[in-house]
């Protein structure tokens, strides 16, 4: 992966000069996000720094795998002063839980991340387009020169697998899979890190996974299929939408979620042309041009009855 100099610079520059350091990234982390941090920290923490990992959410137990994941805390430690925070993950600052909770007045922001609509929050901003913040942040340490020990592997190379769909998206390029031999050579294991992301499906997954498809609602002729799961669902880190989108003669897949009465996360994925980023901006959303995200404050149906005839309509004028 090309990375500029001045990417590589920032990075040795700002770990050289922390002390106190904040980790944090976006809301309902994924392992891409929880790997890097946990990767991160033990890299500054063998640089001598005080590191915190910040979550304001509880950790799923689909993390619970990750070497060193019993490390985050979910209480903002208010009588810490940091003097710089890394942002993993995050296309904005506001992706953040409780981002106001965060002392920013006299701390540098370092901001690490792969979405092409960031918007270049940080005081520093290490931004490129690849697979995952796991790939990136491999590149940077070895740029670096670090030691990447055979925990730091494990996290990173769970990240990238996470994030590429099993190496299977779109976003994959041949430096992620020297990334992944690398990782594979530093110590990460394929086979126990597979296991314990898909090996893993408990009764209730596959509780969701029916209502999800009881709930379930297609059109043909947009190429859309959407499905929505109201907050009374059981409780399960399975993303449905993975499952949604092995159905074929579909071009966009939508998974409505309920989180509260009036707050409903959305997620869109793309198999074709069409750029779910940039219907997702119609929205206040984001992300990724085969994968992006919206949370709304509406009711569950409010949020399709919005969503799905706009959806239907950007996809006529493609």
């Amino acid at each position: 992966m090309l990375l500029e100099e001045i990417d590589i610079q920032n990075f040795k520059n700002c770990i050289k000069k922390a002390s106190q350091c904040l980790i944090v990234t976006h809301e309902f982390p994924d392992i891409d996000a929880i790997g890097s941090c946990l990767a991160l920290s033990e890299h500054l923490k063998k640089q001598q720094k005080n590191v915190v990992i910040w979550s304001a959410q509880e950790i799923e137990k689909q993390h619970f795998f990750l070497p060193n994941v019993e490390t985050i805390v979910t209480t903002y430690p208010k009588n810490t002063h940091f003097d710089t925070i890394f942002v993993l993950d995050a296309s904005d600052i506001s992706r953040v839980r409780k981002y106001t909770d965060i002392n920013q007045h006299s701390a540098s922001v370092i901001n690490i991340d792969h979405h092409p609509d960031n918007t270049l929050f940080g005081d520093f901003n290490i931004v490129k387009l690849c697979s995952s913040v796991g790939e990136l942040l491999f590149w940077l340490l070895e740029h670096c020169r670090a030691d990447i020990t055979p925990s730091m592997a494990t996290c990173l190379y769970a990240a990238i697998n996470f994030d590429t769909g099993r190496f299977a998206y779109s976003s994959v390029s041949e430096h992620t899979f020297i990334a992944a031999a690398e990782l594979v050579k530093k110590g990460a294991e394929p086979y126990p890190i597979y296991a314990a992301m898909e090996e893993n499906k408990t009764l209730t997954d596959f509780e969701l996974i029916g209502i999800a498809m009881e709930r379930i609602k297609s059109d043909p002729d947009s190429g859309i299929i959407y499905t929505s799961i109201p907050k009374t669902a059981p409780h399960s880190s399975l993303k449905v939408i993975d499952v949604i989108r092995q159905i074929s003669g579909y071009e966009v897949i939508v998974v409505f979620q309920e989180k509260e009465a009036t707050r409903v996360k959305i997620n869109l994925r793309s198999k074709g042309s069409f750029d779910v980023s940039k219907f997702a901006k119609l929205f206040g959303g984001g992300g990724h041009k085969k994968a992006s995200g919206i949370f709304l404050k509406s009711s569950l149906d409010s949020a399709i009855n919005s969503v799905i005839p706009a959806l239907k309509e950007a996809l006529s004028q493609e």
